[in-house]
C-alpha cells in the first residue's frame, strides 16, 4: 500500500505535478489561482512522473523516494565528516558514525512524510561540504556543484522557512571563516570572489522557479506576516531541544488519541536516558582541544546556534524580539521543525568524531590485536544499537500513523478502484469539463472511509485521481471568487432548482457526489450519501454514470456554458460578493436560461 495523508496526501499521485503546476497559473481548485509552486516539479514531481513512464507502480516508486532520500542525506553527512577528519587515521569510522546518528534520531522519526523537512535536511550536510571545500581550494567548480546540488532540494521551497535552513550552516561558516583569517587579506578577497561565484551561479542554475515564486509571494507576503504575527512563535523546552524532541503534537491528543501513541516511552527509563547520550558524547572531542582543526570547532558554534534557535522563546532570550523585528524571522513560526537540523548535524558530526577519538583510547590502552579487535567490534555494536534503539519507531514502523479513529485514518492508503475508473472515464471523455464536488468538505474535514486510509489536508484526494478543474467548499476563503463557491456550499439546500443556474456561473458540467466520505466528521450541513442523493435528484440535475461509491450527475445542457447572454436590463451590483447570485434570474436574461 502506498504512504500518505493529513498534509501529505500527494504522495497518492506527485506525478500530477508536472501537469498541474508546470505554468504560473493552476486553473485546477476553484477556478485557479496563482502557482508558486513550480519548484514542486523538480525533483518531487518529476521523479514519479518519468518512473511511472516506465510502467513502474507507485508503490514502488514511493520506496525508491525514500531510498533516494537516504541514500542521499547518508553520503552527505559521511562525506562531511570524513573530509573534516581526512588526516585521522579513523576517518571513515567518524562518517559512518555520524551518518548512522543522522539518520536515526528521533526527529527523524517524527514527520516521515514531510517532503520539505526531509528535502531539507537530505542535503543540508553536502551543501556545507561543498562550501568548506571551495573555501578551501578556492576553485570556482565548487560553486557550480552547490548550485546543482540545491536542485535535488528544489521541492522544499513550497516550504520557504523548512528550505531556507539548509543555507544557514554555510552562513554562518563564511562569517566564521573570515573571523578566522581577519589578519589574511589574501583569503579575505578570495574567499568574497568564491561566494560572489556561488550566488551567481546558484540564482542562474534556480532562476526558474525563482521569478514566478518571487512574483507570486510578493502579492501575498503582508497578509501572511500578518496572520503569522497573529499568532506568534512556538517554544521548545531546552531539556527536549538536546535529544531533538519538542515538536508541538509530540504529545498532544485529538480527543482521546494521542497524535504520537508511543511518545511516553521516551520520558520513561531507558530511553530518557539513551536520548540524552549521544549530545553528552558530542563534547568528548572537547577534551582532545590540541588534536581539533578550526572546521571541527565551528561545529560547536553551530551547535549553540542551533540551540537557541530552536528554543525559541522559551529562552527569553530575544528570540521573540527578533520574530517581530528582524526582517524576514517572522517565516520561522515553529522553531523545532526548522531549526533541529542544525542541532543534529552538529551532533552527528561531533558525534562520529568522538567515537574516532574512542578508537584511538582503544589503541592506546589494548595493544594486543585479537583485544583491540574484540573491544572496537563489541563497543561499535553497542553504540549501534543504543542508536538503533533510540528512533525504534522507523524500524518497527510505528513513525507510521496507523489507527482509524473517529475522523483520523491510517496512512497506509488503499486507493479504491472506483476512483481509478472515473479517473479514467473523464480523461477520455470529458477531462477539461469543471466538477462541483459534494458533500461539503474543506481542511480537517477529509476523511474517507476506504478500506485502509485516507484523512487528507487540503483539498481532498479529488485533485490527485481526476483530471478536471473543480469547486470545493474552503473554510479560509481569502478570494471573491472563492467567497462565491462558498456560498453554493451554504445555501446548498435552499438553492432547489436553482442550482444549475448557480452553476452555470462557473461553467460546471458535472457534479460528483462522493459517498466514500465520512460525513459524520465534515460540517453541520455535510450531508449522508443517502440525503444527497433525494437534495441531488430534486435540483434538476441527472445521474450520468456511478463508479462503485462515487455517483456522477450532469448539469443539463440547457444551463452548460460557455453561452454569452446579454443583460436585457442595466444591473448595478454593489456591496457583498453574493450580491451576484441575483444574476442568475431570468428576468435578467431575457426570458432565457
Amino acid at each position: 500500500m502506498l504512504i500518505a495523508g493529513s498534509d501529505n496526501t500527494l504522495y497518492l499521485n506527485p506525478a500530477i505535478l508536472v501537469e498541474k503546476v508546470s505554468y504560473t497559473w493552476n486553473d485546477t481548485l476553484n477556478l485557479g489561482k496563482e502557482n508558486f509552486a513550480i519548484c514542486h516539479l523538480f525533483p518531487y514531481g518529476c521523479f514519479w512522473y518519468f518512473l511511472q513512464k516506465l510502467d513502474i507502480n507507485n508503490v514502488l516508486i514511493e520506496k525508491m523516494w525514500f531510498i533516494f532520500i537516504w541514500f542521499i542525506g547518508s553520503f552527505s553527512i559521511y562525506k562531511l565528516t570524513a573530509y573534516l577528519t581526512k588526516f585521522f587515521k579513523y576517518s571513515t569510522i567518524a562518517g559512518l558514525f555520524a551518518a548512522l546518528l543522522y539518520q536515526f534520531n528521533t526527529y527523524k522519526m517524527v514527520g516521515v512524510l514531510d517532503v520539505p523537512k526531509h528535502l531539507t535536511y537530505m542535503i543540508l550536510p553536502l551543501l556545507l561540504y561543498l562550501f568548506i571545500k571551495g573555501l578551501d581550494d578556492k576553485k570556482s567548480v565548487y560553486a557550480i556543484y552547490f548550485a546543482l546540488t540545491t536542485l535535488l532540494f528544489a521541492s522544499a521551497w513550497v516550504n520557504p522557512p523548512m528550505a531556507v535552513i539548509a543555507f544557514i550552516p554555510p552562513f554562518f561558516y563564511f562569517f566564521y571563516y573570515l573571523l578566522i583569517n581577519r589578519n589574511n587579506n589574501i583569503e579575505f578577497k578570495k574567499s568574497f570572489l568564491f561566494v560572489g561565484k556561488l550566488l551567481i551561479s546558484l540564482l542562474a542554475i534556480n532562476l526558474w522557479w525563482i521569478v514566478p515564486f518571487y512574483q507570486t509571494i510578493n502579492a501575498s507576503v503582508e497578509d501572511i506576516k500578518t496572520v503569522a504575527l497573529s499568532f506568534g512563535p512556538t517554544s521548545t523546552d531546552l531539556f527536549e531541544v538536546f535529544r531533538f524532541l519538542g515538536k508541538w503534537s509530540f504529545r498532544s491528543s485529538h480527543y482521546l488519541m494521542p497524535y504520537v501513541p508511543y511518545h511516553n516511552i521516551y520520558y520513561n527509563t531507558p530511553l530518557l536516558f539513551l536520548t540524552y547520550l549521544f549530545f553528552l558524547i558530542a563534547l568528548v572531542p572537547l577534551f582532545y582541544l590540541r588534536r581539533l582543526n578550526r572546521k571541527i570547532m565551528y561545529f560547536y558554534l553551530l551547535l549553540i546556534i542551533g540551540v537557541y534557535l530552536t528554543a525559541g522563546k522559551s529562552l527569553s532570550l530575544g528570540f521573540s524580539f527578533l520574530y517581530r523585528y528582524l526582517p524576514g524571522f517572522w517565516i520561522f513560526r515553529e522553531p523545532y521543525t526548522k531549526f533541529t537540523p542544525l542541532n543534529t548535524l552538529s551532533i552527528s558530526v561531533l558525534f562520529g568524531i568522538a567515537i574516532m577519538f574512542f578508537f584511538y583510547f582503544i589503541d592506546k590502552k589494548l595493544i594486543n590485536v585479537s583485544k583491540n579487535l574484540f573491544c572496537k567490534v563489541i563497543s561499535s555494536i553497542i553504540l549501534i544499537g543504543i542508536i538503533l534503539i533510540s528512533a525504534f519507531p522507523l524500524l518497527t514502523g510505528d513513525c507510521i500513523w496507523h489507527y482509524r479513529y473517529r475522523g483520523m485514518r491510517s496512512n497506509y492508503v488503499k486507493i479504491p478502484e472506483y476512483w481509478t475508473n472515473i479517473g479514467s472515464w473523464l480523461k477520455n471523455n470529458s477531462p477539461h469539463t469543471r466538477i462541483f464536488v459534494t458533500p461539503k468538505s474543506s481542511y480537517g474535514h477529509n476523511s474517507y472511509n476506504w478500506e485502509s486510509g485516507v484523512a487528507t489536508g487540503g483539498s481532498g484526494v479529488s485533485w490527485l485521481l481526476i483530471p478536471n478543474p473543480y469547486l470545493t467548499y474552503n473554510t479560509n476563503a481569502v478570494n471573491a471568487s472563492q467567497k462565491m463557491i462558498n456560498l453554493l456550499y451554504d445555501n446548498f439546500v435552499n438553492l432547489k432548482k436553482d442550482l444549475p443556474k448557480a452553476l452555470s456561473l462557473f461553467g460546471v458540467r458535472y457534479v460528483l457526489q462522493k459517498n466514500d466520505l465520512a460525513w459524520r466528521f465534515a460540517f453541520k450541513d455535510t450531508y449522508s450519501p443517502e440525503k444527497m442523493r433525494r437534495i441531488l435528484k430534486s435540483q434538476g440535475v441527472y445521474l450520468k454514470e456511478s463508479f462503485g461509491k462515487l455517483d456522477l450527475y450532469e448539469v443539463s445542457d440547457e444551463y452548460f456554458l460557455p453561452r454569452v447572454f446579454s443583460s436585457t436590463t442595466l444591473i448595478a451590483i454593489s456591496g457583498k460578493i453574493d450580491g451576484l447570485m441575483p444574476m442568475t434570474e431570468m428576468k435578467y436574461l431575457g426570458g432565457k436560461r
